[in-house]
């Protein structure tokens, strides 16, 4: 019987008998469901701005000094830069593929592109139900 190809894309594939994901190849026939999960990073958000505020702070306080010195300027205008850099800082939610088998369960992708992770999902959903 010929596989049927569902997703092939960037080095992952999945066909009507196998899931290949990493270089690791996985048996479509021992996977019973698949789901997508998502490790939310709003609590760190909040952190890089409340650390970037401090930095600009001290930063300013630094230039306010440094009219007297230019060390201190040069040192003022530094940290103000990476405060911001910091406070506009946003780390992405990352997306796992899991999947669920009679072994358990198995972290088999983690993307931070959900568009990615949720194709191969739908892929693997019409894999498994074309199985029957």
């Amino acid at each position: 019987m010929e596989e049927t190809v569902y997703y092939d894309k960037g080095g992952n594939k999945v066909t009507s008998a196998r899931f290949i994901v990493g270089g690791t190849t996985h048996a479509l026939s021992g996977i019973t469901s698949v789901a997508t999960r998502t490790t939310d990073f709003s609590k760190e958000r909040g952190s890089y701005k409340l650390k970037g505020i401090a930095l600009m702070v001290l930063g300013g306080i630094c230039i306010l000094g440094g009219f007297t010195e230019i060390a201190s300027l040069i040192v003022g205008i530094i940290l103000a830069f990476f405060g911001f850099r910091l406070f506009k800082k946003q780390p992405s939610d990352i997306h796992h593929l899991v999947t669920s088998s009679a072994s358990g369960e198995t972290e088999a992708l983690s993307s931070i592109m959900y568009e990615q992770i949720k194709e191969i999902e739908n892929a693997i959903t019409d894999a498994i139900i074309a199985r029957g």
